[in-house]
């Protein structure tokens, strides 16, 4: 396979464009510096966090935020459960003691439908609720 050439540019960001001068023609020593120091660059890019970990030296400080916000995002859906729990059980506790006080003759039953059926029944359940 042919052996391409290496075009290094020695302009800076801020000179103008005319000043610029590419030299196409590297000695063998910089090919050779150029293509290990990407091969090392590629090298580093695919490894998994462990062998940055160990090549570098340096502490996994992303990891240690992203397992963070995990548990605080499990915990407030967890207290957010159980809050909504206790109102829930508010809720029917209420309403059980609210059908005993204001439905005469109200017993607790499973299948829990009260109907009432005659014109009297009905001024009956309406004076027991107002005097309650």
């Amino acid at each position: 396979m042919a052996n391409p050439e290496v075009v290094v540019n020695s302009c800076s960001s801020h000179e103008d464009e005319s000043h610029c001068t590419f030299n196409h023609h590297t000695s063998p020593s910089e090919e050779l510096l150029l293509e290990d120091q990407m091969r090392r660059k590629l090298k580093f890019f695919f490894m998994n966090p462990c062998e940055k970990f160990w090549a570098r030296g340096r502490k996994p400080w992303k990891l240690a935020i992203q397992i963070l916000k995990i548990a605080m995002v499990t915990l407030q859906l967890v207290l957010f459960g159980l809050s909504n729990q206790m109102v829930v059980a508010f809720k029917e506790e209420n309403t059980i003691a609210f059908k005993h006080l204001f439905l005469k003759g109200y017993m607790d039953r499973m299948d829990d439908t009260y109907a009432v059926y005659t014109q009297s029944d009905v001024y009956d359940q309406i004076i027991f609720a107002v005097n309650q």
